[in-house]
């Protein structure tokens, strides 16, 4: 009876997760590739808020738009001119379904970016998903966290993709009405 104790205890070590924090190192992924710049105005700031309790979050307001600073100058989307766009982001969501193997992840974040004019160009709120199995990590908390980064670094990727379609778009309807 004590070895199956044991074998129990044992096994929940490593399938249970500690909420570690993320951070920023390694978080810009590798698939955002530099373009040429889709306008030459700049970026005023990025501002991040979060709705999630701060018990449970895994990556600070801070970190989390100096991520997505980061990944934007790595692609090259905006120049240094005035005027400039602002772009918000709001964290809806980061969970994970507790116990598991994969540390299945979600992270809901809402995106709002602003003209130069102040004019708001569009809202989108983008949901990824991360994975981590057991054949990668033995520790369940280095799972947990390999699942939250792949989630973040997914969102970064789609975040991209969404700021070059507005800014492309908003720059099209600019020459459009000249």
């Amino acid at each position: 009876m004590k070895k199956l104790i044991v074998l129990f205890i044992f096994s929940l070590l490593f399938l249970q997760g500690c909420s570690t924090k993320v951070f920023t190192t390694h978080l810009v992924p590798e698939e955002v590739a530099f373009c040429q710049n889709e306008t030459d105005k700049g970026l005023k700031k990025i501002t991040v808020q979060s709705q999630i309790p701060s018990q449970l979050i895994m990556i600070d307001e801070k970190n989390f738009a100096l991520t997505l600073q980061t990944t934007l100058a790595l692609s090259g989307i905006f120049g240094n001119k005035v005027p400039k766009y602002q772009i918000d982001a709001t964290l809806v969501e980061l969970g994970s379904s507790g116990v598991s193997i994969e540390f299945p992840t979600e992270l809901k974040v809402q995106y709002r970016i602003y003209a130069p004019t102040g004019e708001l160009l569009g809202v989108k709120t983008i949901t990824t998903n991360g994975r981590a199995n057991g054949f990668e990590a033995l520790l369940g908390s280095v799972r947990e966290r390999l699942a939250r980064e792949r989630a973040i670094r997914s969102q970064l990727v789609r975040f991209v993709q969404y700021v070059i379609e507005t800014v492309r778009a908003n720059e099209l309807r600019m020459k459009k009405d000249k």
